[in-house]
Formats: structure tokens, sequence, C-alpha cells
């Protein structure tokens, strides 16, 4: 996570029909990394991470109910829960959309590395 700049944002995200949207990120604020739950455009801040945390994992899950709950991990292995639970909601012909997303509101500067994903139902 050394690659991320001052100001940047790095995530998991989920996006329904009109405002309906939640997310799970990690955030550098000076040289500060912390987790944050965006449901709606309500952040809730996150712990943060010890210096000289190299990866994190994102995750999302569903059950048949359609309540998605985030979560993360700092070794792959082990998952904290982030948030509140948060409705999947479809659009039309379309069910919600997931995707991997970055910003910076600070400057144009900084990247993230993503090693992989996985999809499974």
């Amino acid at each position: 996570m050394s690659v991320l700049a001052d100001g940047q944002e790095a995530g998991l995200v989920h996006f329904g029909p009109g405002n309906t949207s939640a997310s799970i990120a990690v955030r550098k604020t000076g040289t500060t990394l912390a987790m944050r739950f965006n449901k709606a455009d309500t952040p809730t801040d996150g712990p943060a991470f010890p210096a000289g945390t190299a990866a994190l994992w994102l995750r999302s899950a569903a059950g048949f109910d359609d309540q998605c709950v985030f979560s993360f991990s700092t070794d792959g292995q082990t998952f904290s829960p982030l948030g509140e639970a948060y409705a999947l909601v479809g659009g039309g012909w379309r069910g919600d959309i997931v995707g991997i997303y970055t910003f910076n509101n600070r400057a144009e500067s900084g990247y993230i590395d993503v090693d992989g994903f996985d999809y499974r139902f």
C-alpha cells in the first residue's frame, strides 16, 4: 500500500440504480492509512493500519437475502467486517454493479496495484 499518495482513496464499490451505492476503501492522509465505509455518500471511518502494512484484501459477501457485508484483511486469511449491511438493489434489466476504484482529490498522483479479482456465486 506504499504506492498510495496523500489524499488517495482506493477500494471496492457496489452501484445500484439512482444514488444507491456502498463501498469499502483504504484512504491515505499524510502518512496514515485507514479504512473507510461509505453508504449513499455517508462515510464512516474505520481502523488505521500500522506503518509498513504491505497488502490489503477487500471482500464483499451477500446472501440470498441480498444483504451485502464488506470486510477487509491484511493477511488474506482473517477478515474484519466494516460498516453496516447494505441491501443490493437491481435496476431495470441489470443487477447491482461491482467495481474497483481509486481517486485523489488533492493531486493527480498515486496508483493501485491489483493482483486479482475473484468473483464467486
